[in-house]
């Protein structure tokens, strides 16, 4: 039988956790409602961190998590990863400085123009390996060929050509 914190508990229980941190009823979970959830769940996060995490878990890159976000992340084996390791979310805080960095209109995306000077960044900073251009590259990091980048498909596309 699984537990409520397990990633594979009921949809019913995931909906409901989803649903007892959205104080306020409005279909999302922002950074305070995290804040509480994160807590409740025994991890202190200081206040300053909130959003880096919540950019990881934010797919859609509007600043808040929407029911099917939270889902992805609860039935993520890696969820809690991020919390539990000092350098990972030491790791995510500078990737999302970085992001903020390259995010010019603070949209919470990158748009491609965006994109291609923070490839060059990472490449000449030997962040990244230079083996594909940065029109592949784009084309690799948009998952969901929406024509932009959020932070977690970011993260995601970080995380793989850092580990090669």
């Amino acid at each position: 039988m699984a537990s409520s914190l397990d990633a594979s508990a009921p949809e019913m229980v995931v909906r409901s956790v989803f649903k007892k941190y959205d104080k306020d009823g409005n279909g999302t979970i922002a950074q305070r409602e995290l804040r509480e959830l994160l807590m409740d769940l025994g991890f202190y996060v200081a206040a300053e961190d909130i959003p880096v995490i919540l950019k990881e878990i934010d797919e859609n890159g509007r600043g808040t998590i929407e029911m099917n976000e939270f889902t992805t992340w609860w039935r993520s084996n890696t969820r809690f990863a991020t919390l539990q390791s000092p350098q990972a979310l030491e790791r995510t805080r500078q990737a999302a400085s970085y992001f903020k960095y390259f995010d010019q209109d603070k949209c919470g995306m990158l748009s491609k123009a965006e994109f291609t000077p923070m490839y060059a960044d990472l490449l000449k900073n030997k962040l990244v390996p230079a083996s594909i251009s940065a029109d592949v590259a784009f084309k690799t990091v948009d998952r969901n060929n929406s024509g932009q980048v959020s932070f977690n498909e970011f993260m995601v596309w970080l995380n793989t050509v850092q580990s090669k």
